[in-house]
């Protein structure tokens, strides 16, 4: 019998042989491995960077920093040119009319006008007792108003809301005045 014994290493294909793949994983796992190390060399970089730009910033706010530690004062001419300044920003952006609009509200007077009757019109216990008073007034006016026969006049739902709201001012500054005490 002139056959041949064939062994299980002389069977197996070169490509699939151990040898060939520990060889062939050889330069992939050195590649990885360089890679590695250029990616920690490049963080490594990074973060030197990142350090000397805090160290810049802070050398920076040092610099900006006041002497001492005391809140800075800005007085009324820096919040009016500041004003001024916002003011011509903004209107840029706005139209003709938009911006002679602007004008007229954001003048002296028309802007004290108006913050010292926001403190005082719009008060909500003022609204809250004219719309109690009025609904409870005109409400008892409607039911005497049909009991007697005569025509409701609406002017009495204004009279009982103007009458009602400096009732709900009183009661609240009378309120505040007892807290103060």
């Amino acid at each position: 019998m002139a056959e041949r014994l064939i062994t299980p290493a002389e069977h197996v294909p070169e490509i699939i042989k151990p040898e060939r793949r520990t060889e062939q994983r050889r330069p992939a796992a050195e590649s990885a491995a360089r890679q590695q190390e250029r990616q920690a060399a490049a963080v490594e970089q990074a973060r030197q960077a990142v350090a000397e730009h805090a160290a810049k910033t802070a050398e920076h706010a040092g610099a900006l920093a006041p002497a001492d530690d005391r809140p800075v004062r800005i007085d009324s001419a820096a919040k009016a040119w500041r004003m001024r300044q916002s003011m011509t920003r903004v209107q840029k952006r706005l139209t003709p009319a938009q911006k002679s609009l602007s004008d007229f509200i954001h003048q002296p007077l028309v802007r004290r006008v108006s913050e010292a009757t926001a403190e005082t019109v719009a008060r909500p216990s003022g609204i809250l007792g004219g719309g109690i008073l009025a609904f409870l007034g005109s409400s008892a006016y409607l039911w005497f108003a049909r009991a007697a026969g005569i025509t409701y006049n609406y002017f009495g739902f204004f009279v009982f809301f103007i009458g009602g709201f400096l009732l709900g001012l009183v009661i609240e500054h009378a309120l505040a005045a007892l807290r103060h005490h």
